[in-house]
């Protein structure tokens, strides 16, 4: 698989949006847990899996994009939730 970490945010399908709403929704939930995995620095054990897969490669460049402003995050991704809405 060749997924770009540096633009794979950049265009986000549908179920991508749900899997970044279902991680935001499940991170809120967390209470005093620490998530592990996908963390801001989760991209080094990439090399542990077998393959890589796309979501876990999508939630790690999220975390490390947004783990200081994930306010921001979610404007984004709401943003482009009704952006695809819209041209439906």
């Amino acid at each position: 698989m060749c997924v770009n970490q540096e633009t794979i945010l950049n265009v986000l399908t549908p179920d991508d949006i749900r899997i970044l709403i279902e991680f935001v929704g499940e991170d809120s939930r967390r209470g005093n847990f620490e998530r592990l995995f996908p963390a801001t620095d989760s991209h080094k054990y990439h090399r542990f899996f077998e393959q890589p897969r796309y979501y876990n490669l999508l939630l790690d460049a999220w975390c490390r994009k947004y783990a200081r402003n994930e306010i921001q995050g979610c404007c984004s991704t709401v943003d482009w939730l009704l952006f695809l809405i819209l041209t439906s």
